[in-house]
């Protein structure tokens, strides 16, 4: 596996300075030029963030880890908690019991979010929920 430290990485708008990101075959849905973040720099680029994707929806992370997904038509939300691991998969464990984990890769200088299934969402926009 292949590790680069990428002083001035932007992504969707907002320098990371110092993240280190790593190369990760394996993921489904992932294609070779993806580069997925390790824990602490997924941890530092999602923790606090809102993140809006093309579909209308929206995922905010909090810092105290809690979790709400607005769907596109912006009526139907679900809560729960969140945690990150290595190789940019990031899992939430949902109020109603149901837990799904996803991979954050960067691809073209843009972040992607791949389901499980190997769906991949582009990244709309990230800015700080302070």
């Amino acid at each position: 596996m292949r590790h680069w430290v990428l002083a001035g990485l932007t992504a969707a708008g907002v320098l990371i300075g110092g993240t280190v990101l790593a190369q990760s075959p394996g993921i489904v849905g992932q294609k070779p030029s993806d580069v997925t973040f390790t824990e602490k720099g997924l941890e530092s680029v999602i923790a606090g963030a809102l993140v809006r994707f093309y579909d209308g929806s929206v995922a905010q992370y909090y810092r105290d880890r809690s979790y709400v997904y607005t769907a596109g038509d912006g009526r139907t939300s679900y809560r729960g908690l969140w945690e990150v691991y290595d190789g940019g998969q990031i899992c939430v464990r949902f109020e109603n019991g149901f837990t799904r984990c996803d991979t954050y890769v960067r691809s073209a200088n843009k972040m992607i979010l791949i389901e499980a299934s190997g769906t991949r969402y582009p990244v709309r926009s990230k800015i700080s929920l302070q």
